[in-house]
């Protein structure tokens, strides 16, 4: 046999035996124009393309079809990134990737009755607000949002944690979210001529300034703060810490958008698993504080009254702060050590009133019942 067709077969076949690594790929769609309500129909449709392709490729076209199938196209919105919404030629061009892996995963879930994912231990289901301040001197600051959010809201979905959008009259918080704000800011500083980094990298980003906050509408009141660190000594994304982030090195051929991109990205999901972890609700199921907010809703004056005499004549509770009427909720702060659904049950039964209980994380809610 020839011995360069030998040499081509062997070098086929040791292709095939060698692992692949998993690796995102990129679609594009053409947009109508460049308003928000195009770019947004161009992602879905991109996202569509991938959810077809893996449904094809495992089988899945007739399985999940009709609303199911809606259901994943949304689901798998938050996989896209590397996000590009520019003017050409041919018109707006939206263009991102996706890892076709993760939709793999999705897909295969929902196919097996396993379609959403359920929060882990510790967490708190609340709706959440995200008011973003992205800062950069080398680049439209706006081109980074998508990334951002989509990184965050994974983060928080797996807490729990649902990113809820702007009510559409008010372009506000909605009712009963907790308002995140996040600023992040970046600076580029690029090492000077003829030092030893110079030669293999062009400088280096660090946070300048970056912070967060989560501020909660019910009781009007700061839930925690937080700043975003970062050490120079630490050079490599892999290398941030729970308390710092790394400051990367960019190399000579590598593009500074695209590295800036990344460090977005990077730290919206430190900022985001510190936010969760500061309400209590990390994935890793974080000690619960004594501290609760308590809302009643549907009874009187006369019968909140009543019930809070007794909550605050409890021998659990240590310390009590009546907030007052918020909205459709009666809002109190108090310490409870111990079972605080049992500390309430004994209220409501000593004050003669009924009603459902239910405690998410350091929520504690009675909804008057019959």
């Amino acid at each position: 046999m020839n011995r360069l067709l030998i040499f081509a077969l062997f070098s086929s076949l040791l292709l095939v035996s060698l692992p692949c690594e998993a690796k995102e790929t990129s679609y594009s769609e053409v947009a109508k124009s460049g308003s928000d309500q195009d770019k947004a129909a161009a992602a879905r449709t991109v996202v569509g393309k991938a959810v077809e392709r893996v449904l094809k490729e495992e089988g899945l076209l007739k399985k999940i079809a009709g609303r199911a199938r809606e259901g994943l196209i949304a689901d798998c919105g938050s996989l896209l990134t590397k996000q590009k919404f520019k003017k050409s030629r041919s018109g707006w061009k939206f263009t991102a990737k996706i890892d076709l892996d993760r939709v793999r995963a999705k897909a295969v879930a929902l196919s097996k009755g396993g379609g959403k994912r359920k929060p882990k231990a510790g967490a708190e289901n609340l709706k959440v607000f995200l008011a973003l301040r992205l800062k950069t001197k080398t680049g439209d600051p706006t081109q980074f949002e998508d990334s951002v959010r989509a990184v965050m809201g994974e983060v928080f979905r797996e807490s729990g944690l649902e990113i809820v959008p702007a009510d559409p009259k008010t372009q506000k918080a909605p009712e009963g979210a907790l308002v995140v704000s996040l600023t992040l800011s970046t600076k580029f500083d690029p090492y000077p001529e003829g030092s030893p980094e110079a030669g293999s990298f062009q400088g280096r980003y660090r946070m300048m300034g970056s912070r967060f906050s989560v501020y909660d509408p019910a009781t009007g009141s700061v839930r925690t703060t937080g700043r975003i660190p970062s050490n120079k000594k630490l050079t490599a994304l892999s290398d941030s810490t729970e308390t710092s982030l790394a400051e990367p090195r960019v190399g000579k051929k590598e593009s500074l958008a695209e590295a800036e991109d990344d460090y977005f990205e990077h730290a919206a999901e430190w900022a985001a698993r510190a936010i969760v972890k500061k309400l209590n609700a990390s994935p890793s199921g974080a000690k619960r504080s004594d501290w609760y907010q308590l809302r009643l809703k549907g009874f009187s004056a006369a019968e909140v009254k009543k019930i809070l005499k007794h909550v605050k004549a409890s021998k659990k509770v240590k310390s009590f702060k009546s907030v007052g009427q918020m909205k459709i909720w009666h809002v109190s702060k108090l310490q409870i050590k111990g079972d605080a659904e049992k500390v309430m049950k004994a209220a409501l039964k000593k004050a003669k009133q009924k009603g459902a209980i239910g405690a998410q994380g350091n929520f504690l809610s009675v909804v008057k019942g019959d």
